[in-house]
């Protein structure tokens, strides 16, 4: 008897403890998306410069890193901000909509550490009662 409430008790924790996936990667979802959105505004404000000019931003960046060190800063941010953005936006298209079987794989490969941990600072542990907390909470009992 102590054996079935003992392997009901490690049972029903490890379904609790699995479903939060679900609500972390929500979590992280919403942070990489507004990451992604700051950084697609913030690089369109730093090539703002080059749209005046009628360059290109790679021109842009480049004729300003001939104007000595601060043209050469002010390039690097440019050029730091636009690959930026386009990592976040990368990693938030492969994530975004993934099946829950998908999820934790795709997770793994652009996990950004920042992000990640503002996340799970962020992270109110919840019973996700979705197909996705479902699938979790059964991967959890049984494991």
């Amino acid at each position: 008897m102590f054996e079935r409430i003992t392997h009901a008790i490690v049972g029903a924790s490890g379904a609790a403890a699995a479903t939060q996936f679900p609500a972390y990667f929500q979590q992280y979802l919403q942070r990489l998306g507004g990451a992604r959105d700051e950084a697609a505004r913030a690089a369109e404000a730093a090539g703002a410069g080059a749209q005046i000019l009628g360059l290109s931003v790679e021109d842009y960046a480049a004729q300003l890193s001939k104007l000595g060190d601060q043209g050469a800063v002010q390039a690097k941010v440019i050029t730091d901000l636009i690959a930026r953005a386009d990592e976040l936006d990368t990693a938030f298209t492969r994530v975004d909509g993934a099946s829950a079987v998908e999820q934790p794989f795709l997770l793994a490969s652009i996990y950004d550490t920042d992000i990640g941990q503002r996340a799970w600072d962020a992270m109110e542990f919840a019973l996700p009662l979705s197909m996705n907390g479902l699938i979790y909470a059964l991967i959890g009992l049984v494991v």
